[in-house]
């Protein structure tokens, strides 16, 4: 903490909107495929949302080592629920835009649960946590059939994209994000993120 205090001046508002302003620009890497890139984002959005999640239920209540295995449970049961769920539904190029949508109304809402001045209910980490595992794996169904006919190798490529954004999360998210933006600054993140991705699908699909 005294080593990102040093970096990062608490008067320092320039580096929230420059890791602002790179999280929505550049995350999304150049010259990849709209479905790596937009894998690559979820795989970081959700596993932060996951990361944040676990640390605000922390210094909420004050333990986490009790409820950690069933709060990561419900993630990867939300998980499971929307890759079925994904699995069951017409693959249409609309199904990622309205993934899309979901994300972003997801992740506003999220924020502002999360951001309420009265401590959050227990049971709303999981409720969150579920959500944002069933929004992973819905668009990841649709996203590991989008151009299958022009790569059928592309579920690996796409698996692989959203495990390297949770790497990537694992890392940036204690290490770096949460040091220059806080709490706030990391869940009014992610919406940006979801709607840079909503308007790259859009070029590229509408």
């Amino acid at each position: 903490t005294r080593f990102f205090s040093f970096l990062f001046p608490a008067g320092s508002q320039k580096w929230r909107w420059l890791v602002l302003i790179f999280g929505v620009w550049f995350l999304p890497v150049p010259r990849l495929p709209v479905n790596l890139r937009v894998s690559f984002t979820n795989g970081l959005v959700s596993f932060s949302f996951e990361v944040l999640a676990l640390f605000l239920f922390q210094k909420t209540f004050g333990f986490l080592y009790l409820a950690m295995s069933f709060l990561v449970g419900l993630f990867m049961a939300g998980l499971g629920v929307g890759g079925f769920f994904s699995g069951r539904k017409p693959k249409r190029r609309e199904d990622l835009f309205w993934a899309e949508t979901g994300q972003i109304l997801f992740y506003v809402l999220a924020t502002g649960v999360l951001l309420l001045p009265r401590s959050v209910p227990i049971v709303f980490f999981g409720i969150l946590l579920a959500g944002s595992g069933f929004l992973l794996g819905w668009e990841f169904g649709l996203l590991a059939t989008y151009g299958m006919d022009r790569n059928p190798g592309g579920i690996g490529l796409v698996y692989g994209a959203d495990l390297v954004g949770a790497l990537a999360a694992s890392v940036l998210t204690p290490l770096f994000l949460l040091p220059v933006l806080s709490f706030s600054g990391c869940l009014g993140l992610f919406p940006c993120l979801k709607i840079a991705t909503f308007l790259l699908l859009w070029h590229q699909l509408s």
